[in-house]
């Protein structure tokens, strides 16, 4: 008995379907692994019209009386606060702090005090004023964080 036309014809596409969800699944993971790849390399962040931090540098300005940026090389448990422990021990700004029980409190950078008139020295990374203390926020290469009297 001659095979069924229907069988004849499912034969025929079975090896198209497969071939094209083997086409279609390299097709996606190459794409993924494309886009993991883009993600795992951060863009510089731009700060100002000439400056521009490295990805493997964060920038740390200091707005009080002036405005100063620092770049620092970037370390993998770099905080916002051992940062600028390590701009202080370069020499390059004056800091006080305290510690307390919730965390450190900057009192003071470049000989300008937090504390009077109701100012006191904020943090922000990247345009966003975090919800932890300075010496908790874990950075990432290429952040910029700005210390502010407000």
């Amino acid at each position: 008995m001659p095979p069924a036309k229907n069988t004849k014809e499912f034969n025929l596409f079975l090896p198209i379907v497969c071939t094209l969800l083997i086409i279609l699944t390299l097709g996606v993971t190459l794409k993924l692994t494309a886009l993991k790849k883009q993600a795992a390399t951060p863009a510089p962040a731009t700060l100002g019209a000439n400056e521009v931090v490295l990805p493997k540098q964060v920038a740390v300005t200091i707005r009080d009386q002036d405005e100063k940026t620092f770049n620092a090389d970037w370390q993998a448990d770099d905080t916002a606060w051992s940062v600028l422990q390590g701009l202080a021990a370069e020499g390059k700004i004056t800091l006080d702090s305290q510690q307390y029980d919730f965390g450190i409190m900057v009192k003071e950078i470049n000989g300008v005090k937090g504390g009077e008139g109701g100012k006191y020295w904020m943090y922000y990374v990247n345009g966003n004023p975090p919800s932890i203390g300075a010496d908790s926020y874990i950075l990432g290469p290429g952040d910029s964080i700005l210390w502010v009297l407000e």
